[in-house]
């Protein structure tokens, strides 16, 4: 589909599966049809200093278009060829002839493979590992062309690294209650670590369980069975930093979740997911009981195909979430709601507070594909987006919902509370500023106060003047 050059040295451009459509629905056994999907394309490389890229594509186009829009991109179109200069290490997609079929291109700073130490090392080249069980001081290194199928996984374990330009790739595996024989291996491979059945529900590309001390930096996790990154059960003191999440095309198919864990930094990265981006979630998953607090989430690059981009999520469990910052992020794609603030379930004392979105830029669509969810029980349908020109999804979403009790972990399926003086859900301290971008008709929900709901400071900043409006 595309050749790419660097200062004239040809560069390898891999190809990856993407959500086509949002069409979503409750999983029942059965992981979403390949009909719903696309091909994309990717390349990453290492420079430091301004370089000429040009970007060739196999056929003819119409138009083109750079994302993040603010960037300012200095570029020229020759036919079939952009030619644009790269200055400082940066991530940012091409669509020819609008988004389908796009190229997301990773600019890096150099790295160096580490020396010395426990170092597990993967060379370029594909490598079938299965799980990868990380011990406490111990660097997993991905060398650039590195594709390893399988799955990371450390549980109590600290001063651990992962890092280099390879690609963890779990393509070969399905999730704990996919209905197929196949692709379990790693389920079973971690019991034999002596984990129960309930902690391997959520295996995606990585996991990290009860760690202390947490790099993570450089490397690129495609085609999650479920959540690609999840940092749970108390994690502390976690880096997450230039990471590349791509090729997420199956349901639930989560970026980064942040669970009941402190003192986390997610910066420089670049998610595309087919559901939410970047989630800081409560107390939710088996053993979960700590707050989630001191997350920093900046300077990354976001592509939602069906979800939401930033969320701050509350479950059924009595939990705080506490001090988020969103900031100097860009939404270049979204489909449902940019960004949001829920309650699910609810439970008898949920806090959430202190939480910041600052200098947020969205870029415009001519039109947005409405999300279609399938309800349980209905076959699949065909995908249309012949509403697309009336929809628009939400700016921001602030709100309790599905209250009652939850039926089963890793569904959202519930039974409704006819009695809700039992809840006490409560937000403070809530402020967005300098959100730009998108359309002005992108709509704003947030729930009015009941005796189970309240929302104390609530503020919109439209601009560096302190203009906006507060509750």
């Amino acid at each position: 589909m595309y050749r790419v050059t660097a200062n004239g040295k040809e560069l390898e451009v891999h190809g990856m599966r993407v959500s086509a459509c949002p069409l979503n629905r409750l999983f029942e056994g059965e992981q979403r049809d390949l009909r719903y999907t696309e091909r994309a394309y990717w390349l990453t490389l290492d420079t430091d200093r301004p370089l000429e890229l040009t970007i060739e594509a196999e056929k003819d186009f119409s138009s083109y278009e750079l994302r993040p829009q603010k960037r300012n991109f200095c570029e020229k179109r020759e036919g079939r060829k952009i030619v644009l200069t790269v200055c400082a290490p940066m991530q940012f997609v091409l669509g020819l002839d609008g988004v389908r079929e796009a190229l997301h291109i990773f600019v890096n700073r150099p790295s160096r493979p580490p020396r010395g130490g426990n170092v597990l090392y993967f060379a370029k080249g594909e490598h079938h590992a299965g799980l990868i069980w990380l011990e406490s001081g111990q660097t997993l290194y991905l060398e650039e062309g590195a594709r390893v199928y399988g799955a990371v996984y450390a549980k109590d374990a600290e001063n651990i690294r992962i890092c280099g330009r390879g690609v963890i790739d779990s393509s070969p595996y399905r999730r704990y209650n996919d209905l197929l024989p196949d692709g379990h291996e790693l389920q079973k491979q971690l019991a034999e670590h002596g984990l129960c059945e309930a902690d391997t529900h959520y295996l995606g590309n990585l996991t990290l369980y009860h760690c202390r001390d947490v790099s993570i930096e450089g490397v690129a996790f495609e085609d999650a069975p479920l959540w690609s990154v999840t940092v749970r059960n108390g994690c502390e003191n976690v880096v997450i930093d230039n990471v590349k999440i791509i090729g997420q095309w199956r349901y639930n198919a989560d970026g980064i979740d942040i669970c009941t864990s402190e003192n986390v930094t997610v910066r420089n990265c670049f998610v595309r997911s087919f559901d939410d981006c970047i989630v800081a979630r409560a107390a939710y998953l088996p053993g979960e009981n700590a707050p989630v607090r001191n997350l920093l989430v900046q300077n990354c690059v976001l592509w939602c195909d069906w979800g939401k981009c930033l969320e701050v999520w509350g479950g059924n469990i009595p939990a705080a979430i506490i001090n988020v910052a969103f900031e100097d992020c860009c939404l270049v794609r979204l489909s449902w709601i940019a960004m949001s603030i829920t309650t699910m379930y609810g439970s008898e004392d949920m806090r959430i507070e202190n939480i910041s979105y600052k200098n947020i830029f969205i870029d415009e669509d001519k039109y947005f594909l409405p999300p279609v969810f399938v309800g349980a029980g209905c076959p699949d349908s065909e995908y249309s987006a012949s509403a697309a020109r009336g929809f628009s999804p939400f700016l921001v979403c602030i709100r309790a919902e599905k209250l009652g009790r939850r039926l089963e972990l890793g569904s959202q399926l519930y039974e409704e509370a006819d009695d809700l003086s039992g809840f006490s859900i409560r937000y403070r301290n809530i402020a967005f500023e300098n959100i730009a971008g998108g359309c002005g008709s992108m709509p704003v929900s947030v729930m009015e106060n009941t005796d189970y709901f309240k929302i104390e400071n609530l503020l919109f900043v439209q601009d560096g003047n302190g203009r906006g409006t507060s509750r």
